[in-house]
């Protein structure tokens, strides 16, 4: 609501003077009701300006809304990595996605073209499409004021004859080499096996995990055998042990498995990251790979409480950082953790570690 002038301010009319003070009235009104609805530590950033409601609307939404290719970003991934939940209605569904698109539109300019978005979704396309080796440089686009697809394509053909830059020179050093060598000492290290290529064209681990794959699908065979075969007293045990095989199972006690629609939202959650103690799980159990300080492949049964079976991968240890009161206390090391991908929490076992330590632990 724009501040009414009178034609001659310096002698306004009657009709002028009423429809200022109808004005003021209105705008104190409006000023309060958004004082009053605004959380205390809100406040500080209005109240220079608490008696304009318009100036107190444009500041709180330029503390709130920051209109930077970083938050545009994650805004359009978070509309397109929407996805029904099993319990969720169609209508929620659609009051999901509208939520989203509105996200995105109070980050877009009041005169925003078709023009723009074409290009803003084909800069945002350029981005998520780099491999995680581009992560400091995607940081950087995303911290600046303004990203359009002029000035995106000319700072990628500036990281890419920076990258040529730094590769030429690590392989010109004083004595001269073979073209050979020199493009084998740029070449990166990969974590998997130590050899001089990317972690992704890595032969080691791709024969790795075709193996566990094999030995996983090997295994669910197995217990579909043994799950058929319940009601059979005796089994040939001789012929199992022939074969590799083990009917050994672990239970998650009252943990559920961690389905593809509800990942993105576990994912936010602090069962993602928190440790639960469980009576009922006969091992510690999580579904993070990268938190393991050694791990070595290790395919097991796991029964969950609602009876349905999943599998590990692995087995190794963890280390734990204890936190007493906003306190970090000394790091502690989980032994013989089981990393089981489908699972969605992570279990501190009891009765594992009354094993370890030789107690007898009663539920």
């Amino acid at each position: 609501m724009p501040k009414p002038v009178p034609s001659d301010p310096s002698v306004p009319t009657v009709e002028e003077l009423d429809t200022f003070a109808n004005w003021k009235h209105k705008a104190g009104k409006a000023s309060r009701e958004i004082w009053l609805a605004i959380e205390d530590d809100q406040k500080v950033h209005v109240k220079d300006v608490k008696g304009d409601p318009t100036a107190m609307w444009v500041k709180l939404e330029s503390v709130h809304v920051q209109k930077r290719p970083g938050a545009c970003f994650n805004a359009y991934d978070s509309l397109f990595s929407i996805r029904k939940n099993d319990d969720e209605t169609l209508l929620a569904l659609m009051a999901h996605a509208d939520k989203a698109l509105q996200d995105i539109k109070s980050l877009h300019s009041s005169n925003f073209t078709l023009n723009q978005l074409d290009n803003e979704l084909e800069c945002m396309a350029l981005i998520h499409a780099l491999p995680a080796e581009y992560n400091t440089f995607i940081s950087s686009l995303l911290l600046l004021d303004s990203l359009d697809l002029d000035k995106l394509k000319s700072a990628f053909q500036n990281e890419e004859s920076q990258c040529l830059a730094r590769n030429v020179t690590a392989s010109s050093p004083s004595l001269a080499m073979s073209s050979t060598n020199s493009s084998s000492t740029a070449r990166p290290t990969c974590f998997f096996c130590g050899g001089l290529h990317f972690e992704r064209d890595c032969n080691e681990k791709h024969k790795a995990s075709e193996a566990a794959k094999k030995q996983v699908q090997e295994c669910k065979s197995h217990f579909k055998r043994k799950e058929q075969a319940k009601d059979v007293k005796d089994t040939d045990t001789t012929s199992e042990s022939a074969q590799g095989k083990t009917a050994q199972i672990e239970f998650a006690g009252h943990t559920s498995a961690l389905s593809s629609s509800t990942r993105s939202q576990w994912l936010k959650s602090r069962a993602c990251t928190d440790w639960n103690t469980d009576t009922g799980a006969s091992s510690h159990m999580t579904p993070h790979k990268h938190w393991f300080r050694s791990y070595s492949p290790h395919v097991v049964a796991i029964k969950l409480a609602d009876h349905s079976t999943i599998y590990s991968a692995g087995i190794g240890s963890v280390e734990f950082q204890p936190v007493i009161d906003g306190i970090p206390e000394r790091p502690v090391v989980f032994h013989d953790v089981l990393h089981v991908p489908d699972l969605a929490s992570n279990l501190l076992s009891l009765l594992h570690l009354a094993r370890v330590k030789g107690y007898s632990y009663q539920h």
